[in-house]
């Protein structure tokens, strides 16, 4: 694609790929600067259905204006694609900058309310992110936080799951098979259960512990035996992971990783406000 016009869209560079197709860095010749261009899969825009609820959704995170969370500026098709353009983000992934014994509390705090914040932000609009990792929370060097690749993400209602762990994030495809990256699954997304928000604030506590010690509360060798503890094992205190970090911290984790949504914290904000006090 590189090299190539869509619209009036110039495609500079692959970016990557996010949850929703391939991500390119492109130039935006009307108004002249630079965007994120995300064009989706075939298989798809192949299934109007899905693709109508895609646009659906995407609308809805386009209303969203929150300084942590990456800016959807619109949704387009030109020339046989579908595609969306959003904000271009500077910075290097969270998976890139987390030391392998973890942050310090201070750095540590200095990116999870802002993140957790951008979650709150995204809840009160009903919408879920669903594939939250640091992959997907980029940091720049002023120490500016941006959640992005919201490409699973949906408004809350139920929707029955299929997961396929070959793929280190599974994409949805089709009517009814979603993902999310196996290792910052929820219980109740890797079981198939209707999810809401809180399957968010169960990813958020794995990617806290792995922000505090370095480490996830559930390993495993595969994609399977991953998922496996996540619903079958208990998470190791945050202390035994790295002794010395404050219990209130320790606290906020914990019940972030609670199996039974119903025993995790209910909104994002209030994680926000646990970690502010």
């Amino acid at each position: 694609m590189t090299g190539r016009s869509i619209s009036h869209y110039y495609i500079l560079r692959r970016l990557g790929a996010g949850g929703m197709g391939e991500v390119y860095e492109a130039e935006d010749t009307d108004l002249h600067r630079k965007v994120a261009l995300k064009i989706l899969p075939q298989d798809l825009a192949a299934h109007p259905a899905t693709l109508d609820r895609f646009k659906r959704e995407a609308r809805a995170l386009a209303a969203l204006n929150h300084p942590n969370i990456v800016t959807i500026h619109s949704v387009e098709q030109a020339d046989k694609f579908h595609f969306l353009t959003l904000e271009l983000v500077e910075g290097r992934p969270l998976n890139e900058l987390i030391p392998k014994v973890g942050f310090n509390v201070e750095k540590l705090f200095a990116i999870g309310i802002p993140l957790t914040d951008a979650l709150a932000a995204a809840h009160a609009r009903a919408i879920c992110h669903r594939d939250l990792k640091p992959s997907n929370i980029m940091v720049n060097e002023q120490g500016r936080v941006k959640v992005i690749d919201f490409g699973l993400a949906k408004l809350f209602q139920p929707d029955p799951v299929v997961v396929d762990v070959e793929a280190p994030t599974l994409h949805q495809t089709v009517e009814g098979k979603i993902l999310g990256t196996p290792c910052y699954m929820s219980p109740e997304q890797i079981e198939g259960r209707g999810l809401d928000h809180r399957t968010d604030i169960f990813s958020l506590g794995i990617v806290l512990c792995e922000m505090a010690t370095g480490q996830r509360p559930f390993k495993g060798d595969t994609a399977l035996s991953v998922m496996s503890s996540i619903l079958r094992d208990a998470p190791p205190p945050l202390g035994e992971l790295k002794p010395g970090l404050p219990e209130h911290l320790a606290r906020i984790v914990r019940r972030c990783l609670q199996k039974d949504p119903d025993e995790r914290y209910q909104s994002a904000l209030d994680v926000r406000n646990d970690l502010t006090e």
